[in-house]
């Protein structure tokens, strides 16, 4: 039978009731990820004035549509069309802290250029600005030439030509820019990858786990994400139904690690470490009524087994431009952060699906915070914290820390906090 239990003394949790946001997490009004459509194009500008192609998948009906580019300084949008546009950026739009922002009506979306790194870690195959989504060869087929490699001789790549599902083993790749999967699903094997600063793994729409893959984006036996010299990276940012896998991975130096919004995701994580990333498992603050949860349909079970949250070492990687949630006293925020999180209506899955075997435990460890919630409902079971940093890990003029952080605003109903 299960209890609920007094923390140890390294586990204080505190229930507040405020009416902010201790960490800004992005420069819009927080649209859903997974509701309305997100600006792809290429992210790189290299110290050189770049023209580049930038588009958004249509939703709707979209009305009093706009792209432009903050400040006039950082490059100018051109050929504008309610869903596409062409940006020259300037040389010194990186410096500029450009952007370009795509709006209508009440919504508006951000895209940051990026900097370019020289070059490539030794023996990384570099991989730019990869969208898998338009021309020719199809998807598949794009991302399988893409990651193909003949000086590596352990590298190996599975894939049937004209589908959309690509295996890739013992790999060592060196990422910049956007790698946008907007359509292929894809397993690394044993595969490192080297992130360049502000790199953004785009996962595709949920297919289930699809035939002859255990999700939409598996990474396992050993594959390993991590930040260079460049800088930290975004992360990996999940869409509707979209289906992560993770077994014997590791994830480091990256913004949000693992982030949606506004849609339910399955994430099963076996055994894989989450390593000075500000925060690792990130769901995005909505507008509309709709939430976020882990679902937990037939195959697709969502469950964190054996996974490890750390930051044992100084997080020294410099941010990227438009990086919004920043390290603090060179520690991260949170291992999880979660914003309108909700129980699955499905088989009974609780908010966070940890294991629930007493045997098995995930540990959170050397960081101010080890779970944070805004308006959501939080389970908590056997997870150990330890090591919760002191009171001079301050967030925005705030030094509370805590092992379980759950706050409501006013005006919004009571959420439920379970500790067992």
């Amino acid at each position: 039978m299960k209890k609920t239990c007094t923390p140890p003394p390294i586990a204080i949790i505190f229930l507040f009731v405020i009416a902010f946001s201790l960490l800004s997490v992005s420069v819009n009004s927080q649209i859903p990820l997974c509701v309305y459509p997100k600006i792809k194009g290429p992210l790189l500008v290299c110290n050189s004035a770049t023209t580049s192609h930038y588009y958004v998948k249509p939703i709707g009906t979209y009305i009093n549509v706009n792209w432009s580019v903050h400040p006039s300084t950082a490059g100018i949008a051109f050929n504008k069309t309610q869903f596409t546009t062409d940006v020259t950026w300037s040389a010194t739009a990186i410096a500029d802290r450009g952007y370009l922002v795509y709006s209508y009506d009440s919504y508006s979306d951000t895209l940051f250029p990026q900097a370019c790194c020289t070059t490539a870690p030794s023996g990384a195959k570099k991989i730019r600005d990869l969208d898998d989504s338009f021309g020719t060869p199809n998807g598949g087929d794009k991302v399988a030439s893409a990651f193909n490699d003949p000086s590596q001789p352990s590298l190996n790549i599975q894939h049937t030509p004209g589908t959309d599902i690509v295996k890739v083993s013992n790999g060592v790749y060196f990422i910049e820019g956007q790698l946008n999967l907007e359509v292929t699903r894809v397993e690394f094997i044993g595969c490192t990858f080297y992130m360049g600063s502000g790199a953004v793994i785009y996962v595709p729409r949920g297919n289930l786990s699809g035939a002859g893959l255990l999700g939409d984006f598996v990474a396992r036996d050993n594959t390993h994400f991590l930040g260079t010299s460049c800088g930290m990276w975004q992360g990996i940012v999940a869409t509707s139904d979209s289906k992560l896998y993770f077994s014997g991975a590791t994830i480091e130096d990256a913004e949000y690690a693992i982030k949606w919004g506004g849609c339910s995701i399955a994430i099963t994580c076996d055994n894989t470490t989450f390593n000075n990333n500000v925060v690792s498992v990130f769901s995005q603050h909505i507008v509309s009524p709709s939430s976020n949860l882990f679902y937990n349909l037939g195959p697709d079970l969502s469950r964190f087994h054996n996974c490890i949250f750390d930051s044992s070492t100084p997080m020294v990687l410099q941010t990227f431009n438009g990086q919004r949630a920043l390290p603090s006293n060179q520690k991260p925020f949170a291992a999880m952060y979660y914003n309108d999180l909700v129980q699955s209506p499905t088989n009974g899955l609780k908010s966070i699906p940890f294991d629930e075997n007493p045997g098995v435990s995930c540990i959170i460890r050397n960081m101010p915070f080890g779970i944070y919630g805004v308006n959501s409902q939080i389970d908590v079971f056997n997870v150990r914290f330890n090591n919760i940093q002191p009171a001079n890990s301050c967030y925005y003029k705030s030094c509370k820390t805590a092992a379980i952080s759950s706050l409501v605003k006013p005006g919004i109903s009571t959420k439920q906090l379970n500790v067992g």
